[in-house]
């Protein structure tokens, strides 16, 4: 089950807000302060206790900065550069909507009671935040002290929530209390180090007291001073030249780290101009589709004008084949050997020269045919064509060239 708070124009924020909560679970929010988790909280509060009638609860809502204070003009809880704002909180089957206004009216849809739950249960240093910290699991006086609505079975769900947390605590404070045991540990051995090397430090300084007091020694002494000076000397000089190399070892660090910016900056550049050329080529590779798209267009252009004037040349000869078939059967009727020709010259046409024309017309309406048909395949080649253009051109510009 979920809980669903909407707010709008309440404290510092302006505009609306949505929160979304896990029933029966405890939820923690965090933020630096002035963020806004208070007003989350006493938003709720405000919602499920208005109306508030009781002087004594007045005072408390007061307190807790959800309600106005005698004398103020306006809720608290109201946006100071607006003129209204809403809380509105869905859990269950409940559905609450409170709607506060400049003059201070607070409107509500469904009542909720005065004695509200509302309390900062892990506010540091508070009494269930210290019984948390301290890993104790008794928390039945919060049905007497914190929950004035007497809600038994939201208690229980919180109990469980926090038994969570305790656990999670009582791990942190063994992890804790092993590492101080291993620390201490620790802290003892170094110790055990540190007494036995001042140890080995008083038997030195016993021999050297030993050297002094010896009359004998005592030129070995010198000599034994003179070279330890001599050797700190150079122990020093050599601290010296470490720095300055450290120096120069940093200065060439530095340098490196200025070459490999500079690196990767021109590196950068390549990888851009790299990007730049392949979308050229492919608006290249679209213009040269785009080309022959448009020659083939052409050549199709021609074809179907070959086609158009074949097509009318068809329909000529189809005509002459049937009338010369007409006049054919005319004189298969009459059983004459002649016939009238409106195009002949003395007027009339015999059948055999009927029969030849007619013979020609039909071979030339095979030939004339034949020629149609072909050049309607390479219509049908070319469109076949003009269509993978197209749908080549087209897979290019999916991949949204932008011109560099």
């Amino acid at each position: 089950m979920k809980a669903t708070l909407k707010l709008t124009n309440i404290g510092q924020r302006e505009g609306e807000e949505n929160w979304e909560f896990n029933s029966g679970v405890i939820t923690e929010i965090r933020g630096r302060m002035a963020t806004g988790k208070s007003r989350i909280l006493k938003s709720c509060a405000l919602a499920l206790s208005i109306p508030i009638i009781s002087e004594e609860m007045k005072d408390t809502a007061v307190s807790f900065g959800i309600s106005k204070a005698k004398g103020a003009k306006t809720s608290p809880l109201l946006n100071h550069n607006k003129d209204q704002a809403t809380i509105e909180l869905e859990y269950d089957d409940e559905k609450k909507k409170v709607h506060l206004t400049r003059d201070g009216e607070e409107k509500y849809n469904n009542p909720g009671k005065q004695k509200f739950i509302y309390c900062s249960m892990l506010v540091e240093n508070s009494r269930i935040h210290n019984y948390v910290s301290n890993g104790r699991a008794d928390f039945s006086w919060i049905v007497t002290e914190m929950s004035l609505a007497k809600d038994y079975e939201t208690i229980e769900n919180i109990m469980n929530s926090y038994n969570e947390l305790i656990n999670s605590k009582k791990e942190e404070l063994k992890k804790k209390t092993d590492e101080k045991e291993e620390n201490k540990s620790l802290l003892n051995q170094k110790k055990k180090e540190i007494n036995e090397v001042n140890n080995e430090i008083k038997k030195i300084q016993e021999e050297i007291d030993k050297i002094k007091i010896a009359p004998e020694l005592k030129t070995d002494y010198s000599e034994t001073g003179n070279k330890l000076n001599e050797l700190n000397k150079n122990q020093e000089k050599s601290r010296n030249q470490l720095k300055e190399c450290e120096k120069s070892l940093s200065d060439v660090e530095g340098t490196i780290k200025k070459n490999d910016a500079s690196i990767e900056k021109k590196s950068n550049k390549i990888d851009e101009l790299a990007a730049k050329k392949k979308k050229l080529e492919e608006i290249q590779s679209i213009q040269s589709i785009n080309n022959r798209i448009q020659e083939i267009l052409k050549d199709n252009g021609d074809l179907r004008e070959d086609r158009g004037k074949l097509d009318q040349k068809m329909k000529d000869l189809e005509s002459d084949v049937k009338r010369f078939k007409n006049n054919l059967t005319i004189l298969a009727q009459t059983g004459e050997e002649e016939t009238l020709c409106w195009t002949c010259e003395d007027g009339n046409i015999s059948k055999i020269k009927i029969e030849g024309k007619l013979k020609k017309r039909q071979e030339e309406k095979e030939e004339t045919k034949k020629k149609w048909n072909e050049i309607n395949t390479k219509i049908k080649r070319k469109k076949i064509k003009t269509k993978n253009n197209i749908k080549i051109s087209k897979t290019i510009k999916k991949k949204k060239i932008v011109y560099p």
